[in-house]
């Protein structure tokens, strides 16, 4: 399993959307009954979460929201919520543990970066792993993008395309611009 995508600063909406999405990347369906994603947010997957073979689980801050946002997203991936907590916009550590006996085993990490070795990215835009395979490292910026589109693609969802309204937004780029 691996974290494939991550959308730390979703826009206007606060972070209701924020959302961590995971794939399968086993060549088998995994049984990720009480793992853990911990860092900036905490979440246990209940039991009985299986993962496809090439299948992708989205892990959400607030499900109605994301689902009112990504709808059909269900239909592509699991979608799990809510996580408590939220992602620091200015960076912050997840880590995929499972559900082994004593201390759980990281299954996979990443402390990601806005700038610096990672992509900087703006207000509605999620990171995305560039190449997601069993061997790769995820934990370097330069494995990652900025998603081509506006909301991300989790688990290959399209967002709702509204009018982005912020007052006081002259230059389209989600912050009040007072001069």
């Amino acid at each position: 399993m691996k974290i494939s995508e991550i959308m730390y600063r979703p826009g206007s909406a606060g972070s209701d959307l924020e959302f961590i999405e995971l794939q399968n990347t086993s060549g088998r369906q995994i049984d990720i009954s009480e793992w853990m994603i911990t860092g900036g947010v905490n979440y246990v997957f209940p039991r009985g979460t299986l993962v496809p073979e090439d299948g992708m689980v989205v892990v959400v801050r607030d499900r109605d929201a994301f689902l009112a946002q990504y709808p059909g997203a269900d239909k592509l991936a699991v979608i799990l919520g809510d996580f408590q907590g939220s992602l620091d916009n200015s960076g912050d550590e997840l880590r995929l543990l499972d559900a082994g006996p004593g201390y759980p085993a990281t299954i996979d990490y990443v402390k990601y970066e806005d700038g610096g070795a990672w992509p900087e990215v703006r207000a509605g835009y999620s990171i995305e792993l560039s190449e997601v395979t069993a061997n790769l490292d995820n934990d370097f910026g330069d494995r990652w993008s900025v998603s081509t589109e506006r909301h991300g693609s989790p688990g290959g969802a399209i967002a709702v395309q509204g009018p982005e309204f912020i007052r006081g937004d002259f230059n389209g780029d989600t912050s009040v611009n007072l001069s």
